[in-house]
């Protein structure tokens, strides 16, 4: 199953609706940092797949 690399779950505004303020946003670049990093060559190469 293709992963579409534009349809994640919206975790970081339940962090931002749930904890709020400075640290959801840490914690929201942080999670984007690694993630971002891991998943960049899946963004490359599902950019061009339809969604599934």
């Amino acid at each position: 199953m293709p992963v579409c690399a534009w349809s994640h779950p919206p975790i970081a505004l339940i962090l931002h609706l749930l904890i709020g303020g400075r640290a959801a946003i840490n914690f929201h670049y942080i999670l984007h940092g690694w993630v971002g990093a891991s998943y960049s060559w899946l963004i490359t190469t599902t950019s061009s797949l339809p969604c599934t």
